[in-house]
C-alpha cells in the first residue's frame, strides 16, 4: 500500500511539472506621448540656425540655442546687401514641451512654437500634429561643432 501511495505521489508530481503554467499578466501598453519620446530619444540640445524670408531685407538670420534645463536663447538679425541691418532682437527664458507632440514653446518670445526633429527644429506658423504636416515653414538646422 505504501508503495502505491508513493508511486501515485511521484506520478502526480511528475505530471504537474509537465502542465503548462498560466501565462503571467502583461502590463497594458504604455501610452507614451510623442513629446516624451522626443525629450528622451532626440539629441535636441544645441544651437540651430536658419535664414527666414524677409519682406524689406534679403533675409533674417535666426539662431536658437536650447539647453537640457529648459532654457533657450533666440536671436534674430535682418541682413540686407550682405550685412546686418539694425540691432539684433534677442529673447531668452524658458521653453515648455507640448503634452501631445514633439513641439516646444518659447516663453517670452512672441509665443513661438518649434517642432523638434532629429538635428533640426521647425518654426511653426500653425499647429501641427506630425512632421508630415509641415510644408514651407523655416527649418533650423543644428550647428555641428567640429572638434
Amino acid at each position: 500500500m505504501k508503495k502505491m501511495l508513493i508511486a501515485a505521489t511521484i506520478t502526480s508530481l511528475f505530471l504537474s511539472g509537465c502542465m503548462s503554467t498560466i501565462p503571467k499578466k502583461t502590463d497594458p501598453p504604455v501610452d507614451t506621448k510623442a513629446s516624451e519620446i522626443a525629450q528622451t530619444s532626440l539629441d535636441y540640445t544645441g544651437t540651430y540656425n536658419a535664414q527666414i524670408p524677409c519682406t524689406d531685407c534679403d533675409y533674417t538670420m535666426a539662431r536658437l540655442q536650447l539647453n537640457q534645463y529648459g532654457q533657450y536663447r533666440y536671436i534674430e538679425q535682418n541682413v540686407k546687401n550682405g550685412g546686418p541691418v539694425g540691432n539684433p532682437v534677442v529673447f531668452q527664458g524658458k521653453y515648455t514641451w507640448d503634452k501631445n507632440a514633439p513641439i516646444i514653446r518659447l516663453l517670452n518670445a512672441r509665443n513661438m512654437h518649434f517642432f523638434v526633429a532629429e538635428n533640426e527644429v521647425v518654426l511653426l506658423s500653425k499647429p501641427v500634429a506630425s512632421y508630415s504636416e509641415i510644408t514651407s515653414e523655416p527649418k533650423f538646422k543644428k550647428a555641428i561643432r567640429k572638434i
